[in-house]
């Protein structure tokens, strides 16, 4: 059995707020979260955005935790 540090935590953190923050932009785009007083490019604007935005998330998370394996590799024992 495996123990949780902080840094797990944070990462498991991360990948669900950019999940989320993912989902949040694919309803924004469809049209099924936002009111229909709220004007189309507005909508489009803020979903493409969110989107956007969670890739950025995922990948700054992917590149940290393989640049962490590249110096552990690297790393004389």
């Amino acid at each position: 059995m495996t123990t949780l540090n902080l840094e797990s935590i944070l990462r498991i953190v991360s990948v669900c707020t950019a999940s989320l923050i993912l989902i949040i932009g694919l309803f924004m785009l469809t049209g099924t979260m936002m009111p229909s007083a709220v004007p189309d490019r507005f909508r489009v604007l803020m979903g493409s955005l969110m989107i956007f935005y969670s890739g950025y998330r995922l990948w700054m998370l992917w590149l940290k935790r393989s640049k962490q394996q590249n110096n552990d590799d690297t790393e004389p024992t």
